[in-house]
């Protein structure tokens, strides 16, 4: 295998590769042009799943915070409710 491969290519040689190059070619363009088509059909979508997403962790963190400010508040309250028992008693 490796001997061939320092032997030069014949002259037929050359031509086959040349003919199965040209043949090949539309092939190659059809191939091109289908992945192209698909990369663009799906490039909407993929954003609108983006912006979903993006939206869904939005809300998620807004949530978050609200519970965390509730909870902080709940705290302060329960607290301060403890501090006038201690007072009073």
């Amino acid at each position: 295998m490796l001997v061939s491969s320092l032997i030069p290519a014949s002259q037929k040689e050359r031509e086959a590769a040349d003919q199965l190059k040209t043949a090949a070619q539309p092939l190659a363009t059809q191939v091109t042009d289908a992945a192209k088509t698909m990369a663009q059909d799906l490039k909407e979508p993929a954003q609108a799943a983006m912006d979903n997403v993006k939206a869904t962790a939005t809300d998620a963190a807004q949530n978050v915070k609200t519970e965390g400010q509730q909870a902080a508040t709940d705290v302060k309250d329960r607290a301060t409710d403890a501090k006038d028992n201690v007072q009073n008693t």
